[in-house]
């Protein structure tokens, strides 16, 4: 699946990896060296969270002592957090957008698929690409199922669900590209989401979103899972979640004050809904 291994070994990026895994440093380790890369490893996320500090001392390694990249490994090897070599970090729906970005760029695919509680920017992605975007429902094994039908989409399962093989094709398309990281990340699109959640009693879930249809009945909604209402200013979802007694609920505005206000808008209306019980 890499295309550039002899231009990454006469490169010879330096590369830093840390994890709170033994095991994933030492294969992740093992794979990028055998490519070409020179590994040093921080061990400071080591039985540690990944607060906020913890990262940013990294970033700032990663920038002082001239590294390619950086990559910070989940224990169990599936979350991937990117330090360019700049020092910004990319995670999370950046993470995402990062990868769409490279499949585009690549021609790996002529598709890529999104739960759909994720920003729109994917769209907008897509267009200057011509590739198509498919949604699914927000839970992981519907995102799975979706990328599995078709082998052509393996290469967007190894950026989001391997860490160790995606810090390699990160590699390997960089490289290939005679970019600096820096230049690939500010390509992502800017974008506003929120993210929060409302407890709520699993047997009260389906009268909330009855009330919430109801309410909006006049608006710009969709029912593909849970309730999503769009707006002029942006859009929301609320979805019930499948195995806690929560509401998960994702916005994006056209900016950040109308992300935090559609939020905390639709927050309100399902706390008052409970508190109407």
């Amino acid at each position: 699946m890499l295309k550039h291994t002899q231009k990454i070994k006469s490169k010879n990026p330096k590369i830093l990896i840390s994890s709170e895994s033994d095991l994933t440093i030492t294969i992740a380790s093992k794979l990028l060296s055998e490519i070409g890369c020179r590994i040093n490893i921080d061990y400071s996320l080591k039985d540690k969270d990944w607060d906020n500090k913890a990262i940013e001392n990294l970033c700032k390694k990663v920038v002082n002592e001239g590294y390619f990249l950086g990559f910070i490994i989940s224990g169990n090897g599936e979350s991937l957090k990117i330090i360019d070599d700049q020092g910004s970090v990319v995670d999370r729906e950046k993470y995402l957008l990062l990868t769409e970005l490279i499949i585009a760029k690549s021609g790996r695919s002529n598709k890529f698929i999104v739960p759909h509680t994720i920003t729109k920017q994917v769209e907008e992605i897509a267009k200057n690409y011509s590739i198509d975007v498919i949604r699914t429902k927000s839970s992981v094994s519907s995102l799975l199922n979706e990328i599995l039908k078709d082998e052509n989409s393996f290469y967007q399962y190894f950026l989001n669900f391997d860490a160790i093989a995606a810090s390699a094709l990160f590699i390997d398309f960089i490289v290939g590209s005679d970019v600096a990281p820096h230049e690939i990340v500010n390509e992502i699109p800017k974008f506003y989401t929120k993210y929060r959640e409302i407890l709520c009693d699993i047997s009260e879930r389906g009268r909330i979103i009855r009330q919430l249809i109801e309410e909006n009945k006049d608006k710009d909604i969709e029912l593909f899972e849970g309730l999503k209402i769009n707006t002029e200013k942006g859009w929301a979802i609320i979805v019930p979640d499948n195995e806690k007694p929560i509401f998960s609920i994702y916005s994006e505005g056209y900016s950040e004050e109308f992300a935090d206000e559609i939020s905390a808008d639709v927050f309100d209306k399902v706390v008052k809904l409970l508190n109407n019980s």
